[in-house]
């Protein structure tokens, strides 16, 4: 669904400009007000709740068609933004590399059939690449005649070597959001490990979704299955510095399976591996398996077949309606590894460079800074875009998609919201387009830092700023 964006003729007789002006004033000079025309007093009642008058809010409403402010209450100043840092990220790798672009994995040999010297896959940052895609390319080995390799090789040097971002924090790392990036991603580098109950008074069954993947990890368990319905175990923590989890506590004997989706430390390793067990079992077989962090020159090698990625506007879907953080910071690296700057690319879309702070991709880190208008800012500079169609597609949609799936369900929302979420401990955010009746498109960003609330409450008042948003765009003729 698109918006259809139609150039506003008039204002309802300056009523829609004493709004804005309002919109400005400090919050609290319309705590009480409870008229939903009255925008700036809506959204003081509701920032000044006692749940949520303690954090720190962030707001910038904007008519995209006009480019006209219509509230703003600290949108020029910076907040940690979550995973709503994923807007910016997907904007600069669709202006440079458009929706229909594709990630092509090439793999080379050296060599004749039956037996080759080297098979060499390069990796170029696809996130979409799955073991099953790389068994069907390798299958054609076996078409030509091939049954044996002296040597595999992984070039893994089209990014810098696999590693952990350092401003994320240690907690996140074992975990699948938080996982390394490196140039041959595969399965997006995550294990699943799945914990059942067994009899009562024995140790709870752990099994691991990838024989290759589980060997990186040291699961020190001490789960018990017990007959208490209420025991749930612990979750599993790194030992600072190793590969070590430890994870304790008591499974209820009639507990239903439970799923930890893990990083796997050492991806390039992973798909080299992966890579040698395929072949194994195609009945190839091979001396020795290498994984090169500086590119492997290619002069004496062939070009066998390519892999290619989804299209680059399935990708960005992904990565922002299922906030996937290993597809935006693959994004990033690859912009990065292509000599372009980011904040170049933002700029060019409007976005002011002095008004934001990037330390990842996707929001992860507690790094990032962002205001309220580098959001607005950037969903304004899409809506004018040749590629605003993929990336309002991208986003999810208010009661129907995505992250927004289960949020302004049974409201006039529903279906009229297209944006991006972001939550952390103590963060929560939200940005994108909003829809009013269908010709008057707002931009909008919310950011809340430094809440003592849970994530459901800090919700709940981010949702209530966009439910008076939209009612007061319902007031009598007036247009934003």
């Amino acid at each position: 669904m698109i918006m259809t964006f139609l150039k506003v003729q008039q204002f309802c007789s300056g009523f829609a400009l004493g709004l804005f002006a309002i919109g400005l004033l400090p919050q609290s000079s319309f705590a009480q007000s409870t008229n939903q025309c009255d925008l700036s007093g809506a959204i003081a009642t509701i920032i000044n709740r006692p749940e949520n008058q303690k954090a720190y809010w962030g707001i910038a409403v904007q008519n995209i068609e006009t480019d006209q402010l219509i509230y703003a209450n600290n949108a020029e100043k910076t907040f940690t933004p979550a995973s709503t840092h994923k807007l910016l990220t997907t904007a600069a790798a669709l202006a440079y590399f458009g929706s229909d672009y594709q990630f092509k994995t090439p793999i080379y040999t050296v060599g004749n059939a039956p037996h080759l010297e080297k098979l060499i896959i390069k990796g170029v940052g696809n996130p979409t690449l799955t073991t099953q895609q790389l068994k069907n390319s390798l299958a054609l080995l076996q078409t030509k005649g091939i049954n044996h390799i002296d040597e595999i090789i992984v070039d893994d040097s089209y990014f810098q070597k696999s590693s952990i971002n350092p401003t994320w924090e240690w907690s996140d790392l074992p975990w699948y959001y938080a996982t390394s990036v490196n140039s041959l991603i595969l399965n997006e580098n995550i294990v699943t490990v799945t914990v059942s109950p067994n009899e009562i008074g024995k140790p709870a069954i752990i099994e691991w979704s990838d024989a290759i993947a589980a060997r990186q990890w040291n699961l020190q368990s001490s789960l018990m299955t017990t007959d208490t319905g209420e025991m749930r175990p612990t979750e599993p923590t790194q030992t600072y510095g190793s590969n070590e989890l430890i994870t304790t506590g008591e499974l209820s004997v009639d507990a239903e399976p439970q799923n930890w989706f893990l990083a796997i430390p050492d991806p390039s390793q992973y798909a080299v591996e992966t890579t040698a067990k395929l072949l194994l079992e195609s009945g190839i077989s091979i001396n020795t398996m290498s994984v090169y962090h500086v590119e492997y020159p290619l002069d004496q090698a062939q070009l066998f077949t390519i892999i290619p990625s989804d299209s680059l506007g399935e990708i960005i879907r992904q990565t922002n309606q299922d906030s996937r953080n290993l597809f935006a910071e693959s994004l990033r690296q690859i912009l990065m590894s292509e000599a372009q700057n980011i904040p170049d690319l933002l700029t060019d879309l409007g976005v002011d460079p002095n008004n934001y702070r990037l330390r990842d991709g996707s929001g992860l880190s507690r790094h990032n800074l962002a205001t309220p208008m580098t959001f607005v800012q950037v969903l304004d500079g899409m809506a004018a875009h040749s590629e605003a169609a993929a990336y309002q597609n991208s986003l999810a949609i208010a009661a129907t998609s995505g992250t927004l799936s289960r949020r302004f369900q049974d409201t006039p929302i529903t279906g009229n919201f297209f944006g991006k979420t972001g939550s952390m401990t103590n963060v929560g955010a939200l940005s994108g387009y909003l829809n009013i009746d269908g010709d008057r498109p707002i931009a909008l960003s919310i950011l809340v830092n430094q809440s003592e609330q849970s994530g459901s409450v800090i919700r709940r008042g981010i949702d209530d700023v966009v439910g008076a948003i939209y009612d007061w765009g319902q007031c009598g003729g007036d247009r934003p």
